[in-house]
């Protein structure tokens, strides 16, 4: 309503300041004028209205929430394979290790080489069993299980005692190792299917947001006077203006005629978004609004003021204005 209220204030100080040029149109000097004319004026009355702008969403995404939860799923999946492969890893290397010890022990007992030529199988089967908790004695000297060395300095004296001693540590071994662990691949595989789907999966989902709707007030384009000699009576100019080619972003439309002012404040004589400027006039008895050529009063008026329009006596008038002539 405010703009509702610019826009007559606006119009009513230009007629205010235009009034001291009346000027009379009477349809028979119309024709005549019309016959001489080498291109046909346009002419279209004008309204005022309120209208509304709806600017048009913006573009905007948002996260997916299956996509949110299915890399939740994967990532929880992850801990839990990495988990498994944790225990696997280490219930393997328990198990490779019995079967190192195990196959160090064969390897002493049944090796003909002196001790100290074949004791290095006795050492690293007992590195392997300190590592393990493994707390069957198998070979001990200052340096290694140096607790139980005296012990098994003792067993060393005695090549049988010794031999029945590791045979009774492989037995024991046997007990503990009796086959190779199993993987437990379910984590894997279900891991494999929804690392799939996520790669699948879009992350985003894009959308407009919801139009802005506004109002305004303005002057538009009504109608086309499709036949110029029906218009008499006396007029009076308001001022130049131009008529909008095209919506302009949220403020104008098409078809809305500004002032020549405004559309030179935006540039849209430069950028051709509106017409040429033409003249807005209006009816002193009706107040009905007018938009056509700038000179269209000066050319078929009948008289100025009161006065015979001295322009309208020349029947050249027409082809000197032909370059002021623009079409919408």
């Amino acid at each position: 309503m405010k703009n509702y209220l610019l826009i007559i204030n606006l119009v009513l100080f230009q007629i205010a300041f235009a009034q001291k040029d009346v000027y009379k149109i009477d349809p028979i000097h119309t024709i005549r004028k019309l016959k001489q004319a080498v291109l046909q004026p346009r002419l279209y009355s004008l309204v005022f209205k309120d209208v509304s702008i709806v600017k048009a969403g913006a573009n905007r995404k948002t996260i997916n929430p299956s996509y949110i939860k299915l890399e939740t799923e994967v990532e929880t999946l992850r801990e839990e394979a990495e988990q498994l492969q944790s225990v696997y890893d280490k219930a393997y290397q328990k198990y490779a290790d019995l079967e190192k010890i195990k196959s160090s022990l064969t390897k002493f007992q049944s090796s003909e080489k002196s001790f100290e030529s074949k004791k290095q199988h006795l050492i690293e089967a007992q590195v392997l069993a300190l590592e393990h908790g493994f707390g069957e004695l198998i070979y001990a000297d200052d340096h290694i299980n140096s607790m139980k060395k005296s012990k098994f300095l003792l067993l060393k004296l005695n090549k049988l005692d010794l031999k029945v001693h590791l045979k009774r540590v492989s037995w024991k071994l046997n007990t503990l190792a009796s086959s190779e662990p199993i993987k437990d691949t379910s984590k894997d595989d279900l891991l494999a299917v929804k690392e799939a789907d996520l790669e699948n999966t879009k992350k985003y989902k894009y959308f407009k947001s919801k139009g802005i709707k506004t109002e305004k007030s303005g002057l538009f384009i009504n109608q086309k006077v499709t036949s110029i000699k029906s218009l008499k009576g006396d007029f009076v100019k308001v001022g130049k203006y131009c008529i909008l080619k095209s919506d302009f972003k949220n403020e104008f439309l098409k078809g809305e005629v500004i002032s020549y002012e405004e559309a030179m404040k935006y540039n849209f004589l430069a950028t051709s978004k509106v017409t040429s400027p033409k003249m807005v006039f209006k009816n002193k008895k009706d107040d009905s609004i007018y938009i056509s050529d700038i000179n269209f009063l000066r050319m078929y008026a009948f008289t100025i003021n009161g006065r015979f329009n001295k322009y309208a006596k020349n029947s050249n008038a027409s082809n000197r204005a032909k370059s002021q002539l623009v079409s919408n």
